[in-house]
């Protein structure tokens, strides 16, 4: 599909789903410009094939989205890049890494060549 489909517009944000398996679709958030009506993708999320959990998602993400303070003095696509920088950032905070999944080098074997 190369139109995703528009799911909701709210609160300067739209929505888009895009169907990637069988049970699966990815729910894209978008910042909107209402000047010229201009898209700027700001982060997407999955979801089960269901109209219910589409709208579910694509709430869920405007709700996290709205949280993060962006400049009022920005223009939308900046915003969105700001938006989109935050949330990937606080998705990177949330992540474990195990600490025997850093690889070490040999420091005898760095300084042999």
């Amino acid at each position: 599909m190369t139109n995703p489909t528009l799911v909701l517009r709210a609160a300067g944000f739209c929505f888009t789903w895009r169907r990637m398996s069988d049970r699966h679709v990815r729910v894209s958030l978008w910042r909107v410009d209402p000047a010229s009506g201009q898209r700027y993708w700001v982060t997407c999320a999955f979801a089960p094939d269901d109209r219910d959990a589409i709208r579910a998602r694509a709430l869920a993400l405007m709700t996290w989205a709205r949280s993060i303070p962006t400049g009022a003095g920005q223009d939308v696509q900046a915003q969105a890049v700001a938006t989109s920088l935050a949330i990937t950032a606080q998705r990177l905070a949330r992540l474990e890494v195990p600490a025997n999944s850093v690889r070490r080098t040999n420091p005898a074997r760095r300084h042999a060549a």
